[in-house]
């Protein structure tokens, strides 16, 4: 977690826009599961 906010806050310095996502259900077999945040730069 303070990965992903180290990155959001260099993101946002950069005046870049940041996508922010919770996982909510899973079917079958994922690489993170429910309950975990993810975050990203739009289009990337």
């Amino acid at each position: 977690m303070q990965e992903l906010i180290c990155s959001i806050e260099k993101w946002f310095e950069q005046g870049k826009s940041v996508a922010i996502a919770t996982v909510i259900k899973i079917q079958g077999s994922a690489p993170r599961g429910a309950g975990s945040i993810n975050g990203g730069q739009p289009g990337k």
